[in-house]
């Protein structure tokens, strides 16, 4: 796309009002063409971006890179390098060990967006009541001021993120539900997906204990402290014995 973009007029790169240019000095007829562009990210000039249309690939599962592997480039590989069939095996649990551990998905997504909402009014939440956040548990959601669960973008990346890290419960938000069916089946019935509107229920899930409870047992403790205060600082009271009520010895 650059290096087109380069032969077309400066004062108009993005658009041909008559369809042609001319980059080896012959007319070139592009109506009938399509451009193809990839990228990791959509940091694009929004002029080009704006011109295109943006279709989303979601990453591949660890059953799928495992067939491509199989099927295409392991076979690719002992082809190119001269070795015959059978003088090289490599086992299922091999590759996933390479799948898992040595490889990672083109480009990078930012963790930083309006997706991590819930994530962090759970951790701001455990810090003002002590309460752990669960280490089983990872969560997605963007988060009103009055507590409500939006939906957010790329919900399969980031349960085959969660399931390759071994987490076994996913809290998402409600909204999101629809799309579990771009979910792989292994991957749903080896996790707890756990669909949520709002964010007390994200506690609820997230949390070690609820909130409410843990405030009813902190009332009840300090309850019992000051009992137990008042019985070490109260004052021993004795009755004086009544003149006469002496025992005596006989």
């Amino acid at each position: 796309m650059e290096a087109i973009a380069q032969q077309l007029p400066e004062e108009n790169l993005l658009y041909l009002a008559d369809s042609r240019f001319a980059p080896y000095g012959y007319a070139q007829d592009l109506s009938d063409v399509m451009f193809v562009a990839t990228a990791n990210s959509l940091n694009i000039p929004p002029a080009l971006l704006d011109r295109m249309e943006v279709i989303r690939l979601s990453g591949y599962t660890e059953d799928e890179k495992l067939n491509i592997g199989k099927r295409y480039l392991v076979p690719k590989q002992i082809e190119n390098n001269g070795l015959k069939k059978g003088e090289l095996t490599i086992d299922d649990s091999a590759l996933m060990d390479i799948i898992r551990y040595y490889t990672r998905e083109a480009g990078a997504t930012p963790k930083d967006g309006p997706s991590a909402g819930a994530a962090m009014t759970v951790a701001m939440v455990s810090v003002l009541t002590g309460i752990p956040v669960r280490a089983d548990v990872a969560m997605t959601g963007e988060i009103t001021l009055r507590g409500e669960v939006l939906a957010i973008g790329g919900l399969k990346e980031k349960l085959l993120a969660a399931h390759r890290a071994g987490i076994k419960t996913v809290i998402i938000p409600e909204d999101n539900f629809k799309d579990l069916t771009e979910i792989p089946k292994i991957v749903q019935e080896e996790m707890t997906i756990v669909p949520v509107k709002w964010i007390d229920q994200v506690l609820d899930v997230a949390l070690e204990c609820s909130p409410e409870a843990k405030a009813i047992e902190k009332s009840k403790q300090l309850e019992k402290d000051q009992e137990k205060s008042i019985d070490d600082v109260a004052p021993v009271i004795r009755k004086k014995p009544r003149a006469g009520s002496g025992v005596q010895k006989h």
